[in-house]
């Protein structure tokens, strides 16, 4: 779009529904975690690591 020199607003409005598209995806992949990998790490012995890698994610995905 950009070497076709289209609009601006063209531009910015396609960037925009990728983002949104790429934070969607964040969330699926993160909930498909939540419901295995956490889910069984909580059930173990020491579900701590598990649950601060998770808690990491999700800080980073909420600062974007």
């Amino acid at each position: 779009m950009i070497e076709d020199d289209r609009y601006c607003i063209d531009i910015a409005n396609q960037l925009m529904a990728v983002q949104s598209l790429i934070k969607k995806a964040d969330v699926t992949i993160l909930q498909g975690h939540l419901r295995h990998c956490v889910k069984d790490a909580c059930m173990s012995e020491n579900p701590e690591e598990k649950i601060e890698e998770f808690n990491k994610v999700l800080e980073k995905i909420l600062s974007k």
